[in-house]
């Protein structure tokens, strides 16, 4: 019986028998509360008929239906007949046509526009890079 004599051996004994019992009290504890707490039991009812449900709905029903097209159309560059106005930032080199993606991050204090391409380069301003522009 050496091995009682050993700490470590009397260490782990301890512990496992810690263990075991509380193992044994969280399941005992357990068991005693489904015994304790009998509760009502759920009751599944029949559900309504399904004349009852027709009725509440209404009578007429009005669908409106949008056609979307598979592919968007592009936005095409106006004509050069047309007058065509170019917008800039005071402090860029570049104009653009007003509905380039890049416009938006100019700010509004600095924007300034032009008729045409030939008074918007005489600025000293060249094209951008937008669609149609160079």
């Amino acid at each position: 019986m050496k091995f009682l004599k050993n700490a470590n051996f009397k260490r782990g004994l301890i512990v496992s028998l810690i263990m075991i019992l509380s193992v044994g009290a969280a399941f005992g504890l357990g068991r005693l509360s489904v015994l304790m707490g009998e509760k009502e039991p759920i009751v599944i009812e029949e559900p309504p008929p399904l004349t009852s449900l027709a009725a509440a709905l209404p009578t007429t029903t009005t669908l409106s239906v949008k056609t979307i097209p598979e592919k968007m159309p592009e936005p095409e560059a106006p004509a050069p007949s047309e007058p065509v106005v170019f917008v800039a930032s005071r402090t860029g080199k570049s104009y653009y046509f007003p509905w380039c993606g890049i416009v938006k991050r100019i700010k509004k204090e600095n924007l300034i526009s032009f008729t045409s391409k030939t008074e918007a380069e005489k600025a000293g301003y060249s094209p951008g890079n937008c669609a149609g522009l160079k």
